[in-house]
């Protein structure tokens, strides 16, 4: 009884010891996934800022985001 007590024991600290690395890989790629979405948005965000600076975007906002726009520009 004993010996299959620590197999048991054994195999249950293997399970979780893969259970924790498939945990750290799997967070390290959601912190990698997170960094490109936040870098795609700034780029995109950036690029909006610009077109709406030279007052290229006006025709294509609506009429909340123009209001915001004018309420800057003061």
């Amino acid at each position: 009884m004993q010996e299959t007590i620590k197999e048991f024991e054994r195999n249950l600290a293997d399970v979780v010891a893969t259970f924790v690395e498939n945990i750290q890989a799997l967070t390290a790629k959601c912190r990698e996934l997170e960094s490109q979405h936040h870098e795609r948005l700034m780029e995109i965000c950036v690029r909006l800022l610009d077109q709406v600076a030279r007052s290229e975007l006006n025709d294509e906002l609506t009429e909340e985001l123009q209001e915001v726009n004018r309420f800057q520009s003061r």
